[in-house]
């Protein structure tokens, strides 16, 4: 009976243990839990990723400005103009009045006159005359018609000698399309022969090259002021004798 009350009392001292160390425990498990909870509730982790360092800071990038649409620059094509309108028969008298000048042209290419002298004006609305004297005294009549609001000139003849113009004849296409784009762009000095803005054409030199000659003039005696310009002659063999034709002139 000794050794039965023994067992029982071991046993009875073995519960209030097991009970003292469980109440520790669940208090450790209680408190972790409610440290965790509020942890992550205050930003926790947060905090521990600045200090530590987790990851790159991430920056937000403005969005680049867009410019406004007076802001743009914009780009205008430059407007090409268009050149004088000139009829075919026109065309064939300028070609052929200038063949018909070829006394007076060729002494000009040569150098044999040094100065052409323009005076009394007779101005319309389709053509204009003008007297012209050389150096050498000879005197003759200049002839410009106006196409389609520019000035060409069409012939310098000696004395009173008029053309026959084209009268069925074919002037060389090479040489009218030439003759005609080069005085279309030559209107600072053919208009100025015009309205009186030159009125003298001293010849300096002449240069002679394939097929055309340069002539480097003078300007001057009118209301614009004198400066250098040049006169460009065009040739062609017509049965076999070399014609000249004046194409373009230019202001230096």
């Amino acid at each position: 009976m000794a050794e039965h009350q023994e067992i029982t009392i071991e046993h009875a001292e073995e519960a209030p243990q097991k009970r003292s160390l469980m109440l520790p425990v669940l208090l450790v498990i209680l408190a972790a839990a409610v440290f965790a909870g509020a942890f992550f509730l205050l930003g926790g982790m947060d905090l521990i990723d600045d200090f530590f360092g987790a990851g790159d800071p991430v920056v937000e990038v403005p969005p680049k400005p867009q410019p406004e649409p007076s802001d743009v620059a914009t780009t205008t094509a430059p407007v090409a103009e268009d050149p004088p309108s000139i009829p075919a028969e026109a065309q064939q008298w300028m070609y052929w009045e200038q063949v018909d000048s070829q006394e007076q042209i060729g002494r000009l290419v040569s150098g044999d006159i040094e100065r052409l002298t323009l005076s009394n004006p007779r101005v319309g609305s389709d053509d204009a005359t003008l007297r012209v004297q050389t150096s050498e005294g000879v005197t003759g009549e200049v002839v410009l018609r106006n196409h389609d609001g520019a000035w060409f000139f069409e012939r310098i003849s000696a004395g009173t000698a008029r053309s026959r113009g084209p009268e069925g004849r074919e002037g060389d296409t090479s040489v009218v399309e030439t003759i005609v784009k080069e005085q279309a762009e030559s209107q600072d000095v053919i208009g100025a022969f015009v309205d009186g803005g030159y009125t003298t054409i001293d010849v300096v030199e002449v240069q002679n090259g394939p097929g055309t000659a340069t002539i480097t003039v003078r300007l001057g005696g009118g209301t614009k002021p004198a400066r250098e310009g040049s006169i460009v002659a065009i040739s062609k063999d017509i049965r076999g004798t070399t014609h000249w034709f004046l194409a373009r002139f230019k202001e230096s």
